[in-house]
């Protein structure tokens, strides 16, 4: 193999990654997710890339997706409490509150000392018993 065809594959990771920011900076978020599919094409396994387009998506209204997305990229770093926080936000949006507290609680079994993650987790569990 070629030392050049070494660097094409990070090469285009980094651009989608930096064509993905700077469209979401702009809150172009169709362009951010196009930047990040193209990353993906070369790169399926990349977990930034698989997350930030979870974001987009997002951004975009498209939970089904973005949701079966954020666990691609938790099943691809799952030492990451990322996708479990953009997971749980994604479901505390929709009101669905057991699985927002269960994703909240999955990322602070990852990062326990952020604790807004608890925070988040608890409240989830208090709206899902109904309680004001």
């Amino acid at each position: 193999m070629s030392p050049v065809a070494l660097w094409i594959k990070p090469s285009v990771e980094f651009s989608a990654q930096l064509v993905g920011f700077e469209a979401a900076r702009r809150d172009n978020w169709a362009a951010a997710e196009q930047a990040y599919r193209f990353g993906l094409g070369v790169s399926s396994e990349d977990p930034g890339l698989n997350l930030n387009l979870g974001v987009a998506l997002d951004h975009r209204g498209m939970n089904s997706e973005a949701e079966d997305v954020y666990r691609r990229a938790a099943s691809l770093q799952p030492a990451s409490p990322n996708p479990w926080r953009n997971l749980g936000t994604l479901f505390w949006k929709q009101g669905r509150w057991l699985e927002a507290g269960s994703a909240f609680e999955r990322a602070r079994s990852l990062a326990p000392d952020d604790k807004s993650l608890g925070e988040f987790a608890s409240e989830a569990a208090r709206r899902a018993r109904g309680r004001p």
